[in-house]
């Protein structure tokens, strides 16, 4: 008999082992049922099994799903919608800083670990993002968090979600549909300077402060040289019914250019998707009769459609040019 119960508690031991941490939430797919829910001057859709945690303001939203009943700690699943107050920045990248310390500051007190940061396109906006861990200090807990600062022009919105520690991948395709269905009467930011919009308003893009603009830029639909100097921005469509690949030109780049930018040596291609397109964009130097050119070439595909901006710049004109190319660049919005 006392051989039975040693084998007996055991086995209940071995049991208890297999119980995880946390709660088990099932995966969260992309298609998830939602409902819509207004708030202020903001909307998300929300799964419908979620339930409202206490209630909505005129500039919060705070949903939970309840976990069940299979783990030792059951925290929530989550998203928290707030309205903040807009971050200062005459350009994308400030604004993009100062959101990403206002997301910082709002976990002060959490002991945040960063995993991952970038930008994504929310509401027609750019967007910064930052993946982490926090260990809030009121719970003997690790949750995965995924915050979103969506800036505007009077306003902005931070959007964030939690899952227990290690359910992260499996609620993502959710999460992403969720902050996707983001919409605000908040108009986006305005820069340092008035967009330009081209092509029957289709783009738009920065006319930098003390840059002339080119009277008749055909082929572009605009063109900009720096005053008193030879630095020289435009931007150019092409449409193709067959598309564009990307690939292939990031691939063949340096050499297709070599006859038209002599001694070209491309130093960073930076790949990503940018309101929807692809983009690729790189940057390099090349030789001309006068000496170093400094090239930065940004391609946006969306369908048949190629969008380019390309600028160049002596390296007599460095210092005061650069700075304004990553403006111009940074600025093309499309509607």
């Amino acid at each position: 008999m006392r051989a039975r119960c040693v084998v007996l508690f055991a086995a209940l031991a071995a049991a208890g082992c297999t119980t995880p941490k946390y709660a088990q939430f099932p995966p969260l797919p992309a298609d998830v049922a939602c409902q819509r829910v207004e708030c202020g001057r903001f909307s998300l859709l929300v799964p419908t099994h979620w339930r409202a945690m206490g209630e909505a303001t005129a500039d919060a939203m705070y949903f939970v799903e309840d976990p069940p009943a299979n783990g030792e700690i059951r925290a929530y699943r989550s998203v928290i919608a707030v309205a903040r107050p807009m971050v200062a920045g005459d350009t994308p990248e400030a604004i993009a800083q100062a959101g990403l310390a206002a997301v910082r500051a709002s976990h002060a007190k959490d002991d945040l670990h960063e995993l991952a940061v970038g930008t994504a396109t929310l509401a027609g906006r750019d967007c910064v993002f930052l993946r982490g861990t926090i260990t809030p200090s009121s719970y003997d807990v690790v949750i995965e968090t995924l915050n979103y600062f969506v800036p505007g022009d009077a306003g902005a919105i931070a959007l964030e979600f939690r899952v227990p520690e290690g359910q992260f991948d499996a609620a993502q395709p959710g999460f992403a549909a969720i902050a996707q269905s983001l919409q605000t009467t908040i108009a986006p930011p305005r820069f340092g300077g008035d967009l330009l919009w081209l092509d029957g308003d289709r783009i738009g893009m920065l006319a930098p402060d003390g840059w002339q603009r080119v009277v008749d830029p055909a082929p572009s639909l605009a063109a900009f040289t720096l005053a008193d100097g030879e630095a020289h921005c435009d931007l150019s469509t092409a449409t193709s019914a067959n598309g564009f690949d990307l690939d292939r030109l990031a691939k063949g780049y340096e050499r297709d250019k070599a006859k038209e930018w002599p001694d070209l040596r491309v130093t960073a291609i930076e790949r990503g998707v940018r309101a929807g397109r692809a983009f690729a964009r790189f940057r390099g130097a090349y030789r001309d009769e006068l000496g170093t050119v400094f090239v930065d070439d940004t391609f946006f595909v969306v369908g048949d459609r190629l969008d380019r901006v390309l600028c160049r710049v002596p390296a007599a004109e460095r210092d005061r040019a650069l700075p304004t190319v990553d403006r111009i660049v940074g600025s093309l919005r499309w509607r």
